[in-house]
Order: structure tokens, then sequence, then C-alpha cells
């Protein structure tokens, strides 16, 4: 009798060792597997815009020179847009599409000296003319200003005589500008005499020192007879579209345009 009851108790501890020796294997196997599958982070994906794993999702920093070819893109869409009414395209097509203009951090109106005298048969009318046409680019609406009046010493732009340019050319410009397309600083050689070697009359020279000027600003030349900035100008004043060209200039930045 006593060997039954120990048959009896017997049977249920043998049965719940087995059950956790089947346990334990089974364990075992799933801790092998999950070993084998690596780290649980190593499968995430980085979150949009993140550069590596593990980043904290801010847009990752732009190349070197984007901000400058998305700014020359905007200026060319710009032009696209507003050529209309201007001479900007033949003038960019002149210029290698490198546009030069006075910059708008200037703080100060441009100051213009207009030097007296230095030729034969000089006359105060020239003085005048150059006076006039200053003060139409000055009116022309442009966000940089032109004042005349200063001396020579603290000018950005020169104006000056001479008795003869050689050839057919009437007024010579030479403008200096830094590698970005700035102006700094002006000369303008005006003829006091035509080719044929006659004294200009005022008229004559405020339709030179009116074109010279124009380059000054940083325009280049309209394929239009009418416009100031036509080679042959005979113009007195601005025009529509002297003004139009002058202001979509200054609405673009200076510099290359290329991409």
């Amino acid at each position: 009798m006593s060997d039954a009851r120990t048959d009896g108790i017997f049977a249920p501890v043998l049965t719940f060792l087995l059950a956790l020796v089947l346990l334990w294997a089974v364990g075992a196997k799933l801790w092998r597997w999950r070993e084998s599958r690596g780290p649980a982070t190593a499968s995430r994906t980085a979150a949009p815009g993140a550069d590596t794993p593990g980043a904290t999702g801010r847009p990752a920093a732009a190349p070197p020179g984007a901000d400058a070819a998305a700014a020359r893109a905007r200026a060319r869409e710009r032009v696209r847009r507003d050529a209309s009414g201007t001479y900007i395209l033949p003038m960019l097509a002149d210029i290698d599409s490198v546009l030069h203009r006075w910059p708008d951090s200037l703080g100060r109106p441009v100051r213009v000296a207009v030097l007296r005298g230095g030729v034969r048969n000089w006359s105060d009318d020239y003085a005048h003319a150059a006076d006039w046409a200053v003060s139409h680019w000055d009116g022309a609406g442009l966000p940089v200003r032109f004042q005349t009046g200063a001396d020579s010493a603290s000018a950005d732009v020169l104006m000056v005589w001479s008795d003869s340019l050689g050839g057919l050319r009437e007024g010579r410009a030479d403008v200096t500008m830094t590698g970005s397309g700035d102006i700094v600083r002006v000369v303008l050689l005006l003829g006091a005499r035509a080719p044929s070697g006659r004294p200009h009359t005022a008229r004559e020279m405020v339709t030179i020192a009116l074109h010279e000027f124009g380059h000054a600003v940083g325009l280049g030349h309209s394929p239009d007879s009418a416009d100031a900035l036509y080679p042959m100008s005979t113009a007195t004043d601005l025009t529509a579209r002297d003004r139009r060209t002058a202001a979509l200039l200054y609405a673009l930045p200076a510099g290359s345009l290329k991409n």
C-alpha cells in the first residue's frame, strides 16, 4: 500500500520537472534567435530630413555656394519676367551677363564732382549740362541718389572734359568695381569737341553727359535710337525705357547671372 502512495506522489513531480526543462529549452532558443538579429535599435529608419541615424531631424546644411546659385536663379527669373519695356537683355549680352551697380549699402548719395575748364573754348554751359544730366538720373526713382558739388578728392564720380577722345568717340566711362560687381568709382571723360573739331553746343553736351552718366549708373547700351543709352544718341532726356531698365538693374543683385 505504501508503494502505491509513493508512485502517486512521484508522477506529478516528474511531469512538473519535464515541463520546466521544456520551457528552458524553448527560452534558450528564443534568446539565441534574438541575439542573431542584433540590437533592436539597428533597424530604425532615420527621420525625414535627418542626415544620419540619431540625427535631430534638422535639414542638412546647404552645400557651399548654394545660396548664391539660388540668388542668381531668382535674378534670371526676374529678368525673364520683367524684361519687357527695357533693354536689359541686349545689355546683358554685351556685358557677358555681369551686372554692375552702386551698392545698396552705400548709405549716402553718390558724390559727383564736375571739374570745370581744362579744354579750349571752355563754356560754363558744359558744366550746366553735366549738372542737368546728373539731376535727371537722380530723379529716375532709383534706390541710390546722385549729388553734385563734391570735390575731386571725395568724389565717387568725376566728370572731366577733353578736347578730343580720338576717332568718333565723344565720351568715355571708366568704371572701377569690386569682384562682386559693386561700383566704387567712376571717371567720365566728356569730349568738348565733335570729331570734326568744332566745339560742342550746350545741347550736344546734354546728350553726351546724359549718356555717359547712364554708364556711371551701371547701364550698358540700348539698341533703340530714342534712348539716352543708344551708342549714337541724340536724346536730351531719359526715356521711359531708360528708367525702367535702370529700375530693373537696381532690383537685381550685382555680379554674374550665369549658372
